[in-house]
């Protein structure tokens, strides 16, 4: 298959020289019957899974509800309610964002590891495939930009804008930088837990907060002064930390039950291959050996066929039609 513009395009000739496996008429429509069957069993079953999926989204997002409304704390600190309190981001997060080298990053295949908004995951994560690099010496010599553990990196702008991810120590790299598309909150931990910190803001509330701040059309984002908008509920440093186990200890749960559903996933796309696979090679359904042949059928269908004489245009010539002398009128009145 070839396309003259890089797409791919499937000629007449090469649709011509297929060669499909046909059985007699009848066993087709047996085929077609039990296709049918299958693959509404099978869409019923994926149709459940997905729904499933979705579930599990909200209930992450229910999960770092009830963290931040203090719920999954309750028990441990009856008698002391009164402990938590509403603190400004801006109070105990330094922000900077990062560069790149004058000319960009096209064509420098290694060197330090720069990170864009693309390299982000919706799930906290990120994703290092296709990254990008800047020269060891342009890193040595930022004096911002550059990435640490427990750093909370937030898009800036885009359409991925908000998104936030944290830097736990499973990061591969060492040595690795943010381009100017994204900030890095760095919290002090005298004030706050810093994955404590990303959670609020990587939930419904925090983004809903950082959002606030979005302006522009074409291409928008959130400005410097976004954690100005950023309430976040502080309670004391030890809860922090056990909230935060919480919060970890119920999204494993979900982690392992989308794993699960996402093997299913595949699991379910192999199969429908499969009873391709088998119906288009006569194991799906019992064969019939009184069925009419395919090959008989088509040798009926060719006899019946009778060539068609093209029809022959009248030919009228402006000639004539002058020669009626008659003229068409519309009856305006």
């Amino acid at each position: 298959m070839k396309g003259t513009t890089g797409r791919l395009r499937l000629g007449t000739e090469a649709l011509a020289d297929l060669e499909i496996p046909l059985p007699p008429l009848a066993e087709q429509h047996r085929i077609v019957a039990k296709l049918e069957v299958l693959f509404f069993q099978l869409d019923a079953a994926v149709d459940s899974l997905k729904k499933a999926q979705a579930q599990l989204h909200r209930y992450r997002r229910s999960i770092l509800k009830a963290a931040f409304e203090g719920e999954l704390t309750r028990e441990s600190r009856e008698g002391h309610s009164d402990s938590w309190e509403s603190i400004n981001l801006n109070e105990f997060i330094t922000l900077e964002s990062g560069s790149r080298p004058k000319g960009g990053v096209r064509g420098i295949l290694e060197g330090i590891p720069s990170l864009g908004g693309e390299h982000l995951n919706t799930d906290g994560g990120f994703n290092f495939e296709k990254i990008k690099y800047i020269p060891a010496e342009f890193f040595e010599s930022l004096n911002k930009g550059r990435i640490y553990p427990n750093d909370i990196i937030v898009v800036k702008d885009g359409a991925t804008t908000g998104k936030t991810s944290f830097v736990d120590n499973n990061f591969p790299h060492k040595d690795a930088a943010v381009n100017e598309h994204l900030f890095i909150v760095r919290v002090d931990p005298k004030v706050a837990f810093p994955k404590f910190a990303f959670y609020y803001l990587f939930s419904s509330k925090g983004q809903q907060q950082i959002l606030s701040d979005f302006r522009g059309a074409t291409v928008g984002g959130i400005s410097r002064n976004f954690p100005l908008k950023v309430d976040i509920p502080i309670p004391p440093l030890t809860e922090q930390e056990q909230i935060v186990s919480e919060i970890e200890r119920h999204l494993s749960v979900a982690d392992e039950a989308e794993a699960t559903i996402d093997a299913e996933l595949k699991s379910a796309e192999r199969l429908r291959q499969s009873i391709l696979k088998h119906a288009f090679s006569g194991k799906l359904v019992p064969q019939d050996p009184n069925d009419e042949p395919a090959s008989v059928l088509l040798k009926k269908i060719q006899s019946e066929k009778t060539p068609q004489q093209p029809k022959q245009k009248k030919r009228t010539t402006k000639a004539k039609i002058a020669a009626s002398g008659k003229q068409l009128s519309l009856p305006f009145n």
